[in-house]
């Protein structure tokens, strides 16, 4: 029986924020190879979290054992470069930012510069080609202002 510690998947995340959708994912046994957000405030909170060196319940890794942290604008990074020397990745992880599409928002969908960034996230996906991957967005995404 394969226990957590001893898989290998291997898991981008773009648009990570704090990291939140990470830690679910290495808690299922993934490894995040590289991770982007834009804001220095978020990255600071995962390189707090990596600095701890926490274990992740269940393994001998700790969280973001690892993992490349870049401070970037999507639009700058390459599949290749969040591959990390890995020569496949077995997910994507991330979600777009989503007030362009939210009913909250003015739901100006890709006339908002955020709404184009589903765009970057659809590049990476094509780029990585990886085996699944994980799309989080609003309901607003895929639907018409009233």
């Amino acid at each position: 029986m394969t226990t957590l510690s001893e898989t290998n998947l291997k898991a981008v995340s773009i648009f990570t924020g704090a990291g939140g959708l990470d830690i679910g994912f290495e808690r299922a046994g993934f490894s995040i190879v590289s991770a982007v957000e834009l804001h220095h405030k978020y990255c600071d909170t995962i390189r707090q979290n990596q600095a701890q060196r926490l274990l992740i319940p269940g393994t001998a890794r700790t969280y973001y054992e690892g993992t490349l942290i870049l401070n970037e604008d999507i639009s700058n990074v390459s599949g290749q470069q969040l591959a990390n020397r890995n020569d496949s990745i077995d997910c994507l992880i991330g979600g777009p930012p989503c007030q362009s599409f939210s009913s909250a928002g003015k739901q100006l969908s890709i006339f908002d510069h955020r709404g184009t960034l589903i765009y970057e996230y659809l590049r990476i996906l094509t780029e990585l080609q990886p085996k699944t991957f994980l799309f989080e967005n609003v309901r607003g995404l895929n639907s018409k202002r009233p």
